[in-house]
Formats: structure tokens, C-alpha cells, sequence
């Protein structure tokens, strides 16, 4: 049998992020709300973890209940989400019943009056009677049966065969939607029979957020009108304001998206976001340079993994997704270089030069840093908007200075450390205990802090050069 989610996809493979139970409260809410059907919307922002939590939340619930997992961004080449869906419902839940020819054959017939690439069977009649074929008088018998007007070969224009055709296909569609929803209900209950599972059946919408935006109304609107019946749950995960962006762009910039939305759905609701720190220290551990005081307990893993997250959080990068391609990026250019790299400020520049290009050409080409300095009394002119210079809080280490610093003037320092390429030589107890250090000393004090997060400790020191040639082999498309 296929395997449409990686069995390997569990919770406990993320038990940092904290979402089990999570998922074990949204299946014992959706098992009590499933009579009639139910539509939920789980909402969260591209790249939080959508798909991981779906998959290993299938993976749980597939022992007591039948899942369909349906990848809406794999399948919208297609441009027929109907034909897409009754797929993977055949793929699914009809694949073990295969042996009930009967009530497959009748789930695809129902269907066919919503199938885009399908020739609806009043189509057929039509060319068998324009063309002389057995059985030409079958569109004719139809339209006279449905509106009860008699219509004839010599008394029917070929404009009025075009309309009643269309009236007559779209009072089929409208009979069929019940049709097809109780063939649907028969292949459940005989799924039910055949695998020893229980009811509600789940079906998990994914990657909604990659799909063209009338693709992606489609699905949504195909699961509403023709497969929510009773004992089917459908979750359906979006990047909910990227979706109304997408109606809008349908619809009109005017439209009401969120009204729109809201006939589909019966409730939403939001993904918690795991504590980006937790999603670092899970990752990511780095070998210290001890000279540092490390014995007043000043440098851990929590406070890089603090720092890091402060810096993903100065540049507006909330995405998970985005978050994990960056430090992997990271990770690889700590593991292919063969010098000493101060991990605060390749990260920087891996921002600058995925998110901020423009900045940071110039912060290549002219060594310009876009974030002021200690004695800076107006902002650089690289600076951009984008940055959170007044909500990520200023730093502190009480145990060497009582001064603390400004974030911004902290990327600064990180920034300055790989143009000078000069070795930090302020790392003894004595240069660091300075308790009242003017301002132009807390540079040393903070650049030292930098200078001791590294990779590859006590290599050679990388300079300005090697920085940026790293950066611009490991820029992510």
C-alpha cells in the first residue's frame, strides 16, 4: 500500500515543539462534533509547522480512525480539485474495499456531473444525436422529461439545445449533490466494516498556502458543497490571512474574504507557536571558547540560543520554516569553513543577504554596516524600517559591566568585528572586570561576548573576505 504520510512523522521526533497535546485535545473536541460533519480551519502562519503537525497527528489518529491526507499543492497542476479530491478519497478509503466494485462505481458516477475533464453523460447524448449515433434522441428525452416541454429535432434551434442543455446539466448537479454525499457515506461505513476503525473518518488539507489562489478556493469550496457530510471531519490548514489575500485577489480588493471564509468553515483555530528558543536549543549546541568567564555561568547554550533568537526577532523572521532554512545555512557554512567564524555575525549577514540583498550588497561592496554604532546619533543610511530596534530589549551582564546596550548597537559591534578581522585579545577575567567602564569601553566588553561564540574555536580567525564568500555559497533560493 502507498504511504501517503512518512510513518517516521511523529510527535515524539518533535518533542520540543510541545503539540501532542495539542492534538489530542482537537481529536477528542472533533470526535464529539462529527455527526453532521465538521469543518475546521487550522490556522497558521507559512512556514509554523503545518504540515509537520498534520502528518504526525495522522500518524496518531490512523490506529483508531480511517485519515486521508490530501496534498492540495501536488495536485494543483491539475486545475480540477474535484477530480483531485475524489482521487485521493478512491486512493484512501476505497482501495480497501476494492472488492465492492458496486459502490466504487457508483461513488465515481455520482461524481461525474463535478468533474471538470469529465464529458457529463447529457454531453454525450448531444454528439450522439448531432452525429447520428444509436440512442440520438437521448439529450432530447432528457429535456423533455426534467421540464416537461416537448421538444423535437425540427422544432429545437441549436442556441436553444445549448441552453437547455446547460439548465438541464446544472438541475443534475444540484439532484447529485446529495447522490454523490450518500455514496460517499457507503464507502465509509463499508471502510468502517472492512478495517475494525472507528468513526469519524479525518481528512487532513494541506499546503493550501502554495496553491494558485483560485485553486486554492476551490478545494475549499468542493469540500463544503460536496464531501462535509455526516461522520467526515475535514481539517483544513491554511495561512489564514494569506487565504483572504488570495479571495480578495479573486474577488476584488473590496470583497468581505473573512465573512466569505467563514460560510466554509464551522470553527477556526490557531496553531500554537513553539518558543523559538526551545526550537533553537533542540538543534543547535555550540563549542565555547572558556576563556571567556564562563565560571560566573555568562555564556550557555541558553544565552547563544537567547541571542540568536534576538536577532531573528530584530529582523521580523517569525516563520519556523524560514527560521530552520537560515540556521541550517548556518550550520553548513560552520562545518565547511576551516576558520575560526563568530556565529552572531554570520547570522546576521545570512539575513542581510536573504532577506535584505540590497543591504547587504553594500554592506559588501562598501563595507557600510546598516545598524548604528555606540556613538551613532542618527540612523545609517542602510538602515531599513523592517528592523525591531525598540521591542527586542537591550542587553545586559551584570556579572562584568552595569552598562547594558542597545540591540542594534549590539549587531553593530558583530558586524565591525569581521571588517576589523583583528583577534579580540580582551579575554581575561581582569580586562572583562570593569565594572564602571565608560561607553567606548562597553564595545570591548560585548565584542569580547561575540568573539567567544564561535566556530571552529581556535582556528585560524576568518576576515572580511571569507565571511561573504561563505554567505554567497550558502544563499538559499
Amino acid at each position: 500500500m502507498d504511504e501517503f504520510v512518512e510513518e517516521n512523522e511523529v510527535f515524539e521526533k518533535y518533542s520540543i515543539i510541545k503539540r501532542e497535546q495539542y492534538a489530542d485535545f482537537l481529536t477528542n473536541f472533533l470526535n464529539q462534533q462529527a455527526e453532521n460533519g465538521y469543518v475546521l480551519n487550522l490556522n497558521a502562519e507559512w512556514g509554523a509547522g503545518k504540515t509537520t503537525f498534520l502528518k504526525c497527528w495522522y500518524n496518531k489518529l490512523k490506529a483508531n480512525h480511517p485519515v486521508v491526507y490530501f496534498d492540495a499543492w501536488k495536485t494543483d497542476f491539475t486545475h480540477d480539485a474535484m477530480t483531485a479530491l475524489m482521487d485521493s478519497f478512491h486512493a484512501q478509503l476505497a482501495n480497501p474495499i476494492s472488492d465492492n466494485k458496486a459502490l466504487i462505481r457508483d461513488f465515481y458516477e455520482k461524481g461525474m456531473h463535478f468533474i471538470k475533464i469529465a464529458v457529463p453523460s447529457l454531453a454525450v447524448g448531444y454528439l450522439k444525436h448531432k452525429s447520428g449515433m444509436q440512442n440520438d434522441e437521448s439529450l432530447l428525452q432528457d429535456i423533455t422529461d426534467t421540464f416537461g416541454i416537448n421538444v423535437t429535432e425540427d422544432s429545437c434551434s441549436d442556441a436553444l439545445k445549448e441552453t437547455l442543455k446547460a439548465a438541464l446539466e446544472q438541475r443534475k448537479k444540484v439532484e447529485g449533490i446529495h447522490e454523490f454525499k450518500t455514496a460517499l457515506e457507503n464507502i465509509a461505513d463499508e471502510y468502517i466494516k472492512v478495517s475494525n476503525k472507528h468513526i469519524p473518518i479525518y481528512i487532513f488539507i494541506d499546503e493550501l498556502d502554495r496553491c494558485r489562489p483560485n485553486y486554492a478556493i476551490e478545494v475549499i469550496e468542493n469540500v463544503k458543497h460536496f464531501f462535509n457530510t455526516k461522520n467526515f471531519v475535514f481539517v483544513i490548514a491554511t495561512d489564514t490571512k494569506q487565504l483572504q489575500h488570495s479571495i480578495k485577489a479573486i474577488y476584488g480588493y473590496q470583497f468581505d474574504s473573512n465573512l466569505y471564509l467563514s460560510r466554509f468553515f464551522n470553527q477556526s483555530v490557531t496553531l500554537p507557536q513553539p518558543k523559538l528558543i526551545e526550537f533553537i536549543l533542540s538543534k543547535y549546541q555550540f563549542k565555547l571558547d572558556t576563556s571567556f568567564p564562563t565560571d560566573k555561568n555568562i555564556i550557555d547554550d541558553t544565552l547563544i540560543a537567547k541571542l540568536i533568537t534576538k536577532v531573528f526577532k530584530y529582523h521580523n523572521i517569525n516563520s519556523l520554516r524560514e527560521i530552520d532554512k537560515i540556521l541550517i545555512s548556518l550550520d553548513s557554512c560552520g562545518k565547511s569553513a576551516d576558520k575560526e567564524l563568530n556565529v552572531l555575525s554570520l547570522l546576521t549577514l545570512l539575513i542581510l543577504r536573504n532577506f535584505h540583498p540590497n543591504i547587504y550588497n553594500k554592506f559588501k561592496n562598501q563595507k557600510l554596516i546598516p545598524y548604528r554604532g555606540i556613538n551613532a546619533s542618527v540612523t545609517n543610511e542602510l538602515a531599513s524600517p523592517v528592523y525591531n530596534q525598540h521591542t527586542v530589549e537591550k542587553l545586559s551582564l551584570d556579572c562584568i559591566t552595569k552598562h547594558s546596550l542597545s540591540f542594534e548597537n549590539f549587531i553593530h559591534i558583530s558586524l565591525s568585528e569581521i571588517i576589523n578581522s583583528s583577534k579580540n585579545n580582551y579575554r581575561t577575567m581582569d580586562e572583562y572586570a570593569i565594572l564602571n567602564t565608560p561607553n567606548h569601553n562597553i564595545h570591548i566588553v560585548y565584542s569580547g561576548l561575540i568573539a567567544n561564540i564561535v566556530f571552529n574555536n581556535s582556528k585560524e580567525q576568518a576576515v572580511f573576505d571569507d565571511y561573504i564568500n561563505l554567505v554567497d555559497l550558502h544563499f538559499i533560493e
